[in-house]
């Protein structure tokens, strides 16, 4: 299923990899090492996105996630030539049809705060989209925040989600706009306080869990659920 106006070969294939990610999986593992010794840093040294212009325009820094990961897809998701517009191309007929990707790179370790936004250029028929953080060992067939080694907002109904459990909150049961063209999503971390916050069109919803521990990889991760579903990532940065 390839979108009005979209060619076949503006998709990316699965498996396509960069030198930046090469790089990275020799940083891993020296970040793995610092884990042990516990050397590495908590403070960051600098900066964020441009949040209101197009993914286009903004200067992300070395060392940031910059695109989607196109090496581990499951086979529900496409990724544009871009690399940082995700589709969701699976039939969405069960509540666990999901398909996610997530970004090449982790969330630096030396950042204390970080934040990126996803713009929703197409929100299916459903609106069932979520978008967090995961582990490398996340299933990437399922949804992020419902299942283990993730944590997710889910854009339909507002439910936050830690490792599959529901985190409850008085913002839960507020009126809950439904997902639409054109929305940003905003998802980030704090490392001060150890939790997760997301916003919706620039504004703040709230600290949404306190369990995260120190020294785990995280990667911006997105997923889709219901035909038509795109998504645009914007970018992040930290301080």
């Amino acid at each position: 299923m390839i979108e009005e106006g979209k060619d076949e070969n503006e998709y990316i294939q699965h498996g396509e990899t960069s030198m930046e990610v090469v790089k990275q999986e020799k940083q891993d593992e020296a970040d793995k090492e610092d884990i042990k010794t516990g050397s590495y840093r908590r403070e960051s040294t600098m900066v964020a996105a441009c949040k209101d212009s197009g993914a286009e325009n903004i200067i992300i820094p070395d060392g940031f996630p910059k695109q989607l990961d196109t090496r581990v897809l499951p086979y529900t998701i496409k990724i544009w030539k871009d690399k940082v517009t995700a589709r969701y191309i699976g039939a969405g007929n069960h509540s666990e049809d999901h398909g996610s990707v997530r970004t090449d790179l982790h969330v630096p370790m030396a950042e204390s705060v970080y934040y990126f936004e996803v713009c929703i250029k197409n929100a299916g028929k459903k609106g069932n989209i979520a978008i967090g953080f995961s582990t490398a060992e996340f299933d990437l067939s399922k949804q992020v925040g419902t299942h283990a080694r993730s944590w997710g907002y889910r854009c339909d109904n507002g439910q936050k989600y830690a490792c599959g459990s529901k985190v409850t909150l008085m913002a839960d049961k507020s009126t809950h706009t439904p997902l639409k063209a054109n929305d940003v999503i905003g998802c980030g971390f704090n490392a001060h306080t150890m939790s997760i916050f997301y916003t919706r069109n620039g504004c703040f919803i709230e600290n949404a869990l306190q369990e995260l521990r120190g020294g785990m990889l995280l990667y911006p991760t997105i997923s889709l659920h219901s035909p038509d579903e795109v998504s645009l990532r914007k970018g992040g940065g930290g301080r």
